[in-house]
């Protein structure tokens, strides 16, 4: 995954348009596959006389590898770039059933909640804008979204793909050279149409570099390692790639990353780092006693559910122009997410993982109601009732939700209810042109900070 994040790298210094810079990509990394079964698989009569094993993954390969590279470029070029990473890497949603459905694959637990970790982690760090207005209103934007979310199919089959030829027995090389002569071709009439195809010598050679190090390394390595680990778990380690690329970004681009990307980045390797956790050898019953207990989890996904309403909504108020306190609103829809989630993902995991997830959701709570009082605190040029109005029945909501809870799973968080409680008097006041507003935003959200 190190070696795919250094692709953005090469496609920068090669200064060409993307579509031909996929074709001929495919053309390289299939002729170094070539050669390469031409040497260690077997001669001519690897490539030549295939088995029907190979004939059929092989193909099957490339046409899911040429879905994803269109695909992907297509969403580049029709959507924003967050949205594309983000929906490009919604791989492991499509692998699990895909995997379970043609290789019986049963998805391991630890692989499922790594999965669910990173890929919050990832929408930070990627910035997605879902969840602004105009987006869904350009019909630009949601073909782009669509052609992203295919790549993720097209991604998504590439690894179930490639762990249906390991447990086949398939030769490496030579499967690779075919998936990748198939893919090939169909890039290359995709770069034809477009009239995209033709490249400078420079641009070709840093296509060669990143074919050769970006392309045939790591899928050869992937290869290796889908021998023993399963489609699945492959999916969830592979959103490593992003932390990787945006590190690579912002050491060699100097890129900034706004705090929220480094939360992300801090989920998403948290995540994939659980993937790799093996299995515990503890009794069901040792294994219930960390994080929630099983009665107390539906109410429990109750309030998380009502912190991600709390924060869509605050982002979406904060878009149509209802002042700072919407803004404040949907940080503390973040802080409260970061405040309850950690117990709740916790549950199947050992004391140390569990103790660190809860030490990363306390941050990204921190650092989530910091931004609020750095940012949103201070503007409350003007009041919005409808706020004030949602942060205290968010608040009620919430203690009427606890309360139902057996006392012994209770996790009140009075000080987050009692911060929400205060940011809708600030609100309030703030509508009424009442100096206390911005006063009270400012300790509603120092009372947020307290609770995490």
């Amino acid at each position: 995954m190190f070696a795919f994040s250094l692709m953005a790298l090469f496609t920068r210094e090669a200064g060409a348009a993307v579509a031909g810079v996929a074709a001929w990509r495919a053309v390289f990394v299939a002729l170094v596959f070539a050669g390469g079964a031409l040497l260690r698989e077997g001669g001519p009569r690897a490539l030549l006389r295939p088995s029907r094993d190979t004939l059929v993954l092989g193909s099957g390969l490339g046409v899911a590898l040429a879905v994803a590279s269109s695909t992907f470029v297509g969403g580049y070029a029709f959507t924003t770039v967050a949205n594309t990473i983000f929906l490009h890497n919604l791989a492991p949603v499509v692998v699990f059933p895909l995997a379970w459905w043609l290789n019986r694959e049963r998805p391991g637990a630890t692989a499922l909640a790594g999965a669910g970790i990173a890929l919050v982690g990832v929408a930070l760090l990627s910035g997605v804008s879902f969840f602004q207005v105009a987006h869904f209103a350009n019909p630009r934007f949601l073909l782009g979204d669509g052609l992203a979310l295919l790549s993720a199919v097209g991604y998504g089959a590439v690894l179930v793909l490639t762990r249906a030829t390991r447990r086949a027995g398939t030769p490496i090389l030579a499967t690779l050279a075919l998936a990748w002569t198939v893919a090939a071709l169909l890039l290359v009439g995709l770069a034809m149409a477009t009239g995209t195809f033709g490249l400078s010598a420079s641009a070709l050679a840093w296509t060669f570099g990143l074919a050769l190090v970006c392309t045939n390394l790591p899928f050869y390595l992937l290869n290796l390692g889908m021998r023993q680990v399963p489609a699945g778990t492959a999916s969830v380690l592979s959103l490593s790639e992003v932390v990787f690329a945006t590190v690579l970004g912002t050491l060699v681009y100097g890129e900034a990353l706004a705090p929220v990307g480094w939360m992300g980045g801090l989920l998403a390797t948290l995540g994939v780092l659980y993937a790799l956790r093996p299995p515990d050898e503890t009794s069901p019953e040792d294994t219930d006693a960390v994080g929630i207990p099983d009665a107390a989890r539906p109410l429990r996904g109750a309030r998380l559910a009502l912190a991600l309403v709390l924060l869509n909504t605050g982002a979406v108020l904060t878009l149509l122009g209802h002042g700072g306190g919407a803004a404040v609103l949907a940080w503390a829809g973040l802080a409260w997410l970061g405040r309850l989630g950690p117990g709740l993902a916790a549950a199947g995991m050992g004391p140390g993982p569990a103790r660190l997830l809860s030490w990363a959701g306390s941050a990204v709570a921190g650092v989530a109601v910091a931004g609020a009082l750095l940012r949103g605190a201070g503007s409350f040029t003007a009041g919005s009732l409808l706020v004030a109005g949602l942060a205290v029945a968010a608040a009620l909501a919430d203690r009427a939700l606890c309360a139902a809870q057996a006392p012994g799973h209770r996790e009140p968080a009075s000080l987050v209810g009692g911060g929400l409680g205060l940011l809708g008097l600030a609100t309030a006041f703030a509508a009424l042109d009442h100096p206390a507003g911005p006063l009270l935003a400012r300790i509603a959200a120092v009372a947020d900070r307290k609770s995490t």
